[in-house]
């Protein structure tokens, strides 16, 4: 037989409402006699009552639960964003739902629906925001921030990468390069593509945005095509696929590689490496969970557009930096995975 307020409140001899305020918090709980409550608590725990989520969701018109639209979880950086911000949101009392589209558009539609269905509080969204036409006057009125620069009329709170690829391209500019590429692809390139072309006008540095090459033999024959001083890449996976190449031997000639560091696991130690532009990882994760839950107490706020900025390393500093995380519990899943410096 199922326990309810009234069980609870027969067996400790005072009324259903009185129980009712007190397992809920009511402001005029106050009142109740301390002997009372533990009355009430010692009841509750010999039938090991566990209030309906769903009846207090109806009753709060909240469900204490966050949702997370994120590409995919089977890397290690989605993997461990998504438990970091799951963890998060369990300090401030809520539960995260996560779904994944594939990076597949229509899958984008299902996972905000359900979402949605599911009645989320807010959702934090970690892909460019394309709701289509039956979902937007929803999120009109719906707690959704985007983790990316994504859609104006919603909320953001995004990386900003313009200080750190000034401080980039002003030591270029010291070494006398000409001329840069960028290798990133899919939904990110634009992300980090756009303030970098912005920057390398600034300090009058050629810069050609291009798609990863798809094997080591196109890579070499871009090298020898275009003369690049440089090559910025929007992960470590660029830098560590094509310094093992030049290392084994099978590409002749390797560049200076600048790339977007995040996890110890991206750690590069190579000669080739001038600088990584570091993501503001564990800083973004307690800010977004705290902006969504803001959201979601003052559903009348503005909407805002936020930044937190990355910053410039040179392989001195990503050394200390890396040493730091490495010894920072907080990336103990990254590094407890036999994960070592490259």
């Amino acid at each position: 037989m199922r326990t309810t307020l009234k069980t609870i409140a027969k067996q400790a001899g005072v009324s259903t409402s009185l129980v009712s305020m007190h397992l809920n918090n009511h402001p005029l709980s106050a009142r109740i006699a301390s002997a009372t409550k533990e009355k009430i608590d010692a009841v509750v725990k010999e039938l090991n009552y566990r209030p309906s989520s769903t009846a207090r969701a109806l009753k709060s018109g909240r469900s204490q639960t966050l949702g997370l639209v994120i590409g995919m979880i089977a890397e290690t950086y989605s993997s461990f964003y998504a438990q970091k911000l799951l963890e998060e949101a369990l300090k401030h009392d809520y539960q995260l739902i996560i779904s994944t589209s594939l990076y597949d558009q229509k899958a984008e539609q299902k996972c905000l629906e359900n979402l949605i269905n599911r009645q989320t509080d807010g959702i934090i969204y970690n892909l460019c925001l394309n709701p289509g036409t039956h979902l937007k006057n929803i999120l009109a009125s719906y707690p959704i921030l985007q983790s990316f620069r994504g859609t104006s009329e919603y909320n953001i709170y995004n990386i900003g990468y313009a200080s750190a690829f000034r401080e980039a391209f002003e030591l270029l500019q010291q070494k006398g390069f000409k001329k840069v590429a960028m290798f990133s692809s899919g939904w990110y390139r634009g992300e980090f593509a756009m303030e970098m072309e912005m920057v390398a006008n600034e300090y009058g540095i050629l810069l050609d945005s291009i798609e990863s090459p798809s094997s080591f033999s196109d890579f070499e024959a871009m090298l020898k095509r275009e003369k690049y001083d440089c090559i910025f890449s929007a992960s470590s996976t660029v830098p560590i696929q094509y310094i093992n190449l030049y290392k084994s031997g099978r590409l002749n000639t390797i560049p200076n590689f600048i790339y977007s560091y995040t996890l110890p696991c991206n750690y590069i130690r190579h000669e080739s490496v001038l600088g990584v532009i570091v993501n503001p990882f564990k800083t973004l994760v307690e800010k977004r969970i705290t902006r969504l839950i803001e959201m979601i107490e003052d559903a009348g706020s503005p909407i805002k557009h936020l930044t937190e900025n990355a910053v410039f390393m040179n392989p001195d500093a990503i050394a200390d930096y890396y040493q730091e995380q490495t010894e920072d519990s907080y990336y103990d899943i990254i590094v407890n995975q036999n994960v070592r410096p490259w």
